[in-house]
């Protein structure tokens, strides 16, 4: 099994590429491929009386506007309000508080993604897939990836309008704020991934050919001699698996100085 890392700008597609993978991963992929998805841990993870929910309430609810961050949904449990929460962890003037909400939630999320690669490489998926936002800020699920796809937006003005689209009742300046608060420019990405996937069409089929291609042409044929093998000799996936950790540790400083070359654009070979 190969594990692949999807990430990518907020509002640049990531969300889009996985749900289409999901989509036709029975049909068209042999339903050989294992998606984890962050956003949905990052959620589960954060529901009411778990110990990331508690640690959110006691340090964030004297800070939000009202004083006040839990709310009852729709199911008539108690909730973060997650509008708030945002709205002042985005602010300009608020990283470190940003940073502080990071450190309740990715450890945890962390954890279970590494679960869910165990359960994945004992149900004898192909290919795993960590659709996860800030895969290129972490280097443990960095490292564990032997490939990593990006979206990548270059218009930043039609960013922006898609985010807004997206979310219809916040303002612009706290969206506008978002995408600011990035810690990754495209360049940046463009040397730390192997695959890119440019979103900037309107036209969603663009998108979808970049998507099957890496798919079929490059992620599932690489993976079938690995697979026959981890099959045979079922070691052999515990050893590659470190190997690809510790090459990619030792070339981690070439990636962040810019030695390593830039990764493709799928569009390219689409031409």
């Amino acid at each position: 099994m190969i594990i692949v890392g999807l990430t990518g700008g907020i509002c640049t597609g990531k969300s889009t590429v996985s749900a289409y993978i999901k989509e036709r991963n029975q049909k068209n992929y042999g339903n050989n491929v294992f998606i984890i998805d962050a956003d949905v841990i990052s959620k589960q993870i954060v529901e009411y009386g778990k110990p990331a929910y508690n640690d959110i309430i006691s340090y964030f609810n004297d800070k939000v506007d009202g004083k006040n961050l839990e709310v009852v949904n729709q199911d008539g449990n108690k909730c973060i309000d997650r509008t708030k929460l945002g709205k002042f962890v985005f602010a300009p003037e608020n990283k470190q508080h940003l940073q502080k909400l990071n450190s309740f939630t990715h450890p945890r999320v962390i954890k279970e993604i590494i679960k869910q690669i165990i359960y994945a490489h004992l149900k004898g998926y192909k290919v795993c897939i960590l659709d996860v936002p800030l895969l290129l800020e972490n280097d443990l699920l960095k490292n564990l990836c032997y490939k990593i796809c990006s979206t990548i937006m270059n218009d930043k003005d039609k960013q922006l309008g898609r985010l807004i689209k997206r979310n219809p009742d916040i303002p612009k300046e706290q969206l506008s704020n978002r995408i600011k608060a990035q810690k990754l420019t495209n360049e940046q990405r463009e040397v730390m991934s192997d695959y890119l996937i440019n979103n900037d069409s309107d036209d969603i089929s663009v998108l979808y050919k970049q998507v099957d291609y890496l798919m079929e042409k490059e992620l599932l044929s690489m993976s079938d001699g690995l697979h026959i093998v981890e099959w045979l000799f079922p070691p052999f996936g515990l050893l590659s698996g470190l190997n690809i950790f510790l090459r990619n540790y030792y070339f981690s400083k070439n990636r962040e100085n810019n030695v390593q070359e830039r990764g493709i654009y799928l569009t390219t070979l689409l031409e």
